[in-house]
């Protein structure tokens, strides 16, 4: 693991707060993934509003890494696990 700014280590520390979420980006409405990282203070919000199903993720958190597609391709998997040292399922 090359966890190198202050950032990197703040995320590496707290993967606890880290969330990966799928569903439908609401711009261009293509299936998409994104990884999350909630600010520890919003976490029981973040919560609830993860079971009414639509809300704005930057409101939470902050976005790590996202993308398009049903998935979190291989090679965003291997670069979080470098950069942060955590595995995604």
């Amino acid at each position: 693991m090359s966890v190198s700014t202050f950032r990197d280590r703040v995320v590496a520390s707290r993967e606890d707060l880290l969330y990966t979420l799928k569903g439908t980006d609401a711009v261009s409405g293509k299936k998409a993934y994104w990884i999350l990282l909630v600010r520890g203070p919003q976490k029981d919000e973040f919560d609830k509003a993860l079971a009414t199903g639509t809300f704005n993720l930057e409101q939470y958190g902050e976005i790590i890494e996202s993308g398009f597609g049903t998935a979190v391709p291989e090679l965003t998997k291997t670069l979080l696990r470098r950069r942060y040292g955590f595995e995604l399922d």
